[in-house]
Formats: structure tokens, sequence, C-alpha cells
């Protein structure tokens, strides 16, 4: 593996499963149509276990949505939710082709760890160990999962025992097509680079600006997420349950991570707590270098969060500096 071009970055792409045929037998509106239940019926045969039936399922799925010739508001959801399936077994079948997914009982081809691993040791990787976040409740990590999987769900280490548990050799994300909990289980946007470029943060005489180059200004109640690339490029997005640090970076290594509250173009709190990086003390120093060469202005009396053996401190950045 030589790029990580097979991201997909596109919110369209859907994993969840297209209703049965008994649901759709039952409706007025649809019971009638005899090609579609026809088709639907022998969607519904093929083997799902087998990346090898992914070429006959997506053929499938695109008769099926060209039998919907109505075009009522029903139709056109059902035509809608079709063909995000189809986008995303078309990933998949992207992903066996690259030699990425295999037809075997394993997560994912290995070798793909290459393109995340810490290659620099002042750069961050992704997070990818397993870690039970008792606060939530669930089980954090193995993030390589959310880069490779198309439709980057967050916290799929949950399902990883579940799948080494089962006496089937399914690859694991056919695995998922019918034991996922997708009404529980979020889906992280990762930002194409057009659209990472209006997340761009810039500096200019000594303060932060934002898209429209206005000045930046973060409301107290939202968490405002911030990466520095290894390429010098600062980026933030405001953080919530579609969008975490890997939406900024594509699980690529990063100098430094975390949140960063902003008033009127002036830094005053830093954290750093980003689950996909685990920044520490030590990536600062990557952070505030780079501020300092655009001349920002760095109180010291800022106050610095961090975690140290999972437990949460809170320093001045005087401080932080001086460790």
């Amino acid at each position: 593996m030589n790029n990580s071009d097979f991201i997909c970055t596109d919110v369209n792409v859907s994993y969840r499963n297209i209703q049965s045929f008994n649901f759709f037998s039952q409706y007025k509106y649809t019971k009638d149509m005899i090609e579609f239940l026809t088709l639907l019926k022998l969607y519904e045969n093929i083997d799902c276990t087998d990346l090898s039936s992914l070429s006959d399922r997506i053929d499938i799925l695109s008769s099926l949505r060209a039998s919907l010739t109505n075009d009522n508001v029903y139709l056109k959801e059902i035509k809608n939710n079709i063909l995000k399936k189809q986008l995303y077994l078309t990933e998949l079948q992207k992903l066996q082709k690259l030699e990425i997914l295999r037809d075997r009982k394993e997560l994912y081809n290995p070798e793909i760890e290459d393109l995340f691993e810490l290659k620099n040791k002042k750069l961050l990787p992704l997070n990818n160990e397993s870690i039970y976040d008792f606060e939530n409740n669930l089980m954090l990590g193995k993030y390589l999962l959310e880069v490779v999987d198309p439709v980057h769900r967050l916290a799929l280490a949950n399902y990883i025992q579940a799948w080494e548990n089962n006496s089937q050799k399914i690859p694991f994300f056919l695995f998922l097509e019918k034991h996922c909990n997708f009404d529980l289980i979020p889906q992280i946007e990762y930002y194409s680079d057009d659209i990472l470029k209006s997340h761009q943060i810039k500096i200019k005489n000594g303060l932060l600006y934002g898209n429209e180059d206005k000045l930046l200004t973060t409301p107290q109640d939202k968490e405002f997420l911030f990466v520095l690339s290894k390429e010098n490029i600062f980026y933030g997005c405001y953080g919530d349950k579609n969008h975490k640090h890997t939406s900024l970076t594509k699980g690529m290594p990063i100098k430094c991570g975390g949140s960063i509250k902003i008033d009127k173009g002036i830094i005053t709190e830093i954290g750093l707590d980003s689950g996909h990086y685990f920044p520490s003390l030590a990536h600062l120093n990557k952070l505030l270098y780079f501020l300092k060469k655009f001349n920002v202005n760095l109180d010291n009396a800022i106050r610095v969060h961090y975690y140290e053996n999972f437990q949460r401190h809170s320093i001045s950045l005087k401080k932080a500096m001086e460790r």
C-alpha cells in the first residue's frame, strides 16, 4: 500500500440494510410491484457472508432501483436507500480489489497499518489499541477499523469479540451487516480535500481566523477540535457525535491535536484531549512552536488540560512549558 486513496469521504454511503421482502409485500404501494419483489427475493437469497457475492448484490440493487419507475415520495426514498447501500457494497468491493479486505477471518490486511504507523516519533499516530471507556461504557480504540470502514463507524472495537467468537469465517465487514446496531453507532464524517480547506485556521497578525476570514470565537457550550497536521497546517471543526479529530485527518499521523477555546482570535484554553490520538504535554510543544512562529500571543495563564494514566489534569500554560 502506497497511499490512502481508498478512504471513502462520501456521506451518502450507507451500511443500513434495505427493508425485507416481507416488509414490502404487505403494503399496498409496493405489494403489486411484481418485478421489484422478485428481484428483492433474489437479493435476499444471495450468500451475504462471501465477498465474492458483492458483484451480484451490486447488480441486483441496480436493477431494483431501475424497477421503481413511479416518482411518488415513498418510492423515491426507497430508491435513495437502495442507492446508498449499493454505494457501500461498491466501496467494500474496491477494498477487496485492493486486497485490504480478504475473504478469510481477519479484520483487514495488516499491511494497511504501514500507512498509519509511527514512522516519525515526533508525530502522533492513530490509536489502534483496545481501551475500555468506563465513563461511557464502551470499547474504544482500533481506530484503523474506522478508517477502513467505508462509512467510518465509531467504536467498531465493540464488535470484534462477537466476530471472533462466530463459528463461520465471515469477513469482519460482512459480519457487521447483520450484527451492527446502526441505530446506536455514529458514523464519523471524513472531510474531502475540498471541504477540509474550509476548516483551515489561518493566522494573521497573531490572531486566529476561520472560514471567510472571520475572527474566530468559539461558543462556551461547543467543543472546538483542532489538529496540527504533519505538513504544519492548522485545522479546526466543532466536535459532536459525527465529527471527531479523524474528520480532519482521515486517520493520518499529526503533530498535535485536541480542543481549543478562542475569543476574538485569541486562545484562552487548550485541551490535549483526543481518544483517537492520545496527545501528551510533549506534543503541546509542537503546537506552541508552530503558533509562536506566527507571533500568536499566548498568555502564561492559559489553562491547559491533559490526560495522564487516563486521569484529567489542568495546569497553567507556564507550568506546562516547564515540564
